[in-house]
C-alpha cells in the first residue's frame, strides 16, 4: 500500500503535519511551540525549538511560499529534530558525591602508565546504569572497575571516555560536595559542575578501549578471607623478581591443594612462602598473579572483613571484592618447585629479636660494600655480631645483638638489604634461624606458637665470606 503523498500546496495546510511533529518531540525538548499569525492578510506559522541551551533553532512557513520550498523547509524541520532528539538522547547527566568519585579515581589512577602505546589508556572509562556510575581503567595487561552510587541520573544511561589528568585536576580543587557531571558524546564536551562554577573538558567514545579478559566458563572460582589475602600478598611483595629472563618469577605463586594453600615469591636469593591450613579446595589448582596486580588488590584491599572471589583459567583472573573488580592476564609458565630448596632437616637454632636484629643491620649496613651489601653474621655464646666492612673506604661497623644460641660458633654471610626486608616483613617479636651450615640456605621463621592456621616461612641464601 502506497503511504499518502504530505501536502505542501499551501502554509495552512501544513498545519497539521507540524501539530504531528510537536506530538512527537515536545517531551523531548525543553520546549517546542507552533505560532501562528496573520499580517497584512497573509498566513504565517512560527516553529521554535529549544533544548537546553544545546540547540535552538526557528522555522517560518509563509501562505505564499511555493510548495517545493514549504517542503524543504519542513525536511529540514523533520532532520533538525532528528538531531536534536540524538542529542539529547546521547547526553549523560547525574550527580554524584565528590568524595566518593575522588577516592576511586585515585585508586584506579595507579593503573594507568604515564606512558602508553595507546593513548586511549590515558582516559577513565565511566559507565552510567540507572543509579550506579562504573569506573574503569586499564593498562591493557590489567583492568579495574569500581562503582560508585549516584545521587541522581537525570540523563540517560551511557559510556564515555575522560582524561585521567582533567578529571584528577578537577576533584582535588573541590571540597566534598554533590558535583553535577553533563557528557555528551555528539558535542564531544564534559562539564564537571560544582558549587561555585564549573569544569569543561573533552570526552570521547569508548569504542577503541581495551575490553577486560575474562576466563573461561569451565574456570575454577575459589574465595579466601579478605585479610588472609591481604597478609600473604604483603608479606611477598618484596621478594618477587624483576627478571626479564625467568617471567614466571615475576609474580607471586597461588598454590591451592587439598591440604592447605601456598603464597610464594621469590627472587632466587630470598623466598618467602605463607601456608594458610584454613584454604583448601577439593581439586588442586595454581597461578601466578603479577606483580603490579597483586599491589592493586593489596591496596585495594579493605579492613572491614568479607572475601575475596578468584575466578581463574590458565591465561585469565578476575579477582571481585566489595565493588571491585580486577581483570588481569596471569603470568604463564610453570612456577620453580619452592618447597624443594627448603631445607628439610637443619643443624642450628638460633633466636633473636626481631626488632633489635633489624636496628643492627640498620646500623652497620652503611658500611658495607656498596656492590656486595655484605654482612657477617657470627653466632657465638649466646651473642650475635654483625660485621660489615669496605676494604675499597677503609670502613668498618660493628654491632652485637643478644640471641639463644648455644652451639659452637658458627659465621655465615647474609645480603643486609635482603634481611631486613624480611625481618621487616613478619610480625612476631622473636624470629629463629634454623642453619644447615654456611654454605645452605637459611630458614627464617616466626618464633610465635598462637599461629596455627598459617605458617611462615622465609628462606636467605648465603653469601661467600671472605675471611
Amino acid at each position: 500500500m502506497k503511504q499518502k503523498k504530505k501536502k505542501f500546496s499551501s502554509a495552512e495546510k501544513m498545519l497539521p503535519l507540524l501539530q504531528q511533529l510537536q506530538q512527537t518531540y515536545a517531551n523531548r525538548c525543553d520546549s517546542f511551540w507552533i505560532h501562528t499569525r496573520a499580517e497584512s492578510g497573509r498566513f504565517w506559522i512560527d516553529v521554535s525549538v529549544n533544548t537546553d541551551g544545546l540547540a535552538f533553532a526557528d522555522f517560518s512557513f509563509y501562505q505564499f511560499d511555493k510548495a517545493e520550498t514549504l517542503e524543504r523547509k519542513y525536511n529540514r524541520l523533520c532532520d533538525y529534530l532528528k538531531q536534536v532528539y540524538f542529542l539529547i538522547h546521547s547526553l549523560m547527566k547525574f550527580v554524584v558525591s565528590k568524595k566518593a568519585l575522588e577516592e576511586d579515581i585515585k585508586a584506579l589512577s595507579k593503573v594507568i602508565n604515564k606512558k602508553n602505546a595507546l593513548p586511549i589508556l590515558s582516559d577513565f572509562v565511566l559507565e552510567v546504569k540507572n543509579t550506579t556510575l562504573i569506573i574503569m581503567a586499564s593498562d591493557g595487561e590489567i583492568c579495574v572497575q569500581t562503582q560508585v552510587q549516584l545521587s541522581e541520573n537525570e540523563g540517560g544511561d551511557g559510556i564515555f571516555c575522560l582524561p585521567q589528568e582533567d578529571i584528577t585536576n578537577a576533584l582535588k580543587q573541590l571540597s566534598e560536595q554533590p558535583i553535577t557531571i553533563e557528557a555528551s558524546l555528539e558535542l564531544g564536551n564534559c562539564t564537571v559542575t560544582h558549587s561555585s562554577g564549573s569544569f569543561s573538558f573533552i570526552c570521547e567514545s569508548s569504542d577503541e578501549y581495551p575490553k577486560p579478559h575474562f576466563p573461561s566458563p569451565e574456570s575454577t572460582a575459589i574465595n579466601i578471607d579478605t585479610e588472609q589475602v591481604k597478609k600473604a600478598i604483603a608479606r611477598s611483595l618484596f621478594a618477587v623478581a624483576h627478571d626479564e629472563l625467568r617471567p614466571v618469577m615475576n609474580g607471586i605463586h597461588f598454590n591451592f591443594t587439598k591440604d592447605y594453600t601456598d603464597v610464594v615469591a621469590s627472587d632466587g636469593h630470598r623466598l618467602i612462602r605463607n601456608r594458610e591450613y584454613g584454604v583448601i579446595v577439593d581439586h588442586p589448582a595454581s597461578f601466578i598473579m603479577p606483580a603490579k596486580a597483586a599491589k592493586f588488590i593489596n591496596t585495594a584491599l579493605g579492613k572491614d572483613g568479607g572475601q575475596v572471589t578468584f575466578q581463574f583459567d590458565d591465561n585469565n583472573c578476575v579477582a571481585t571484592f566489595d565493588s571491585t573488580t580486577v581483570n588481569f592476564r596471569l603470568i604463564e609458565g610453570r612456577y620453580p618447585n619452592y618447597d624443594s630448596v627448603i631445607p628439610k632437616k637443619t643443624n642450628h637454632d638460633a633466636v633473636v629479636d626481631r626488632l633489635s636484629l633489624i636496628n643492627g643491620l640498620q646500623r652497620v649496613s652503611p658500611f658495607a660494600n656498596e656492590s656486595s651489601n655484605l654482612i657477617k653474621f657470627t653466632f657465638n655464646d649466646n651473642v650475635l655480631t654483625l660485621d660489615a666492612e669496605d676494604f675499597d673506604f677503609s670502613r668498618t661497623a660493628t654491632n652485637r645483638v643478644a640471641c639463644d644460641f648455644s652451639d659452637k660458633q658458627l659465621a655465615i654471610g647474609f645480603k643486609g638489604a635482603s634481611a631486613i626486608e624480611i625481618l621487616k616483613n613478619l610480625t612476631a617479636p622473636e624470629v629463629i634461624f634454623k642453619i644447615v651450615d654456611p654454605s645452605h640456605g637459611c630458614i627464617i621463621i616466626p618464633n610465635d606458637d598462637d599461629i596455627t592456621e598459617e605458617e611462615i616461612t622465609a628462606l636467605l641464601m648465603p653469601m661467600l665470606i671472605n675471611d
